[in-house]
């Protein structure tokens, strides 16, 4: 799915036809794939996002994913360091 956001990010710059042959990702499926809706998955982890971001500003951006995964349990959100991490590299 990461190949498919990177050929999305990218097709103002480069032919869809190389980087689906780069990405070893059919074309069909990558228009496919931007027809589809958000999944619920996908729209929670948006929120999650949104809420991490707020936990990142306030504490003007020192706090690391095992402080924000600490914030989140202290307001009643119970989620995995590792989805946490996952978040906020992307």
């Amino acid at each position: 799915m990461i190949r498919y956001y990177y050929i999305k990010a990218n097709r103002g710059k480069y032919p869809i036809a190389k980087m689906v042959r780069w990405a070893k990702v059919s074309r069909s499926g990558f228009y496919a794939w931007l027809s589809r809706k958000p999944s619920p998955r996908d729209n929670s982890n948006d929120e999650l996002l949104r809420i991490i971001k707020q936990i990142h500003e306030k504490s003007n951006k020192t706090y690391g994913a095992v402080r924000v995964v600490k914030e989140l349990r202290k307001i009643g959100i119970k989620v995995n360091h590792k989805r946490v991490e996952r978040i906020m590299k992307e």
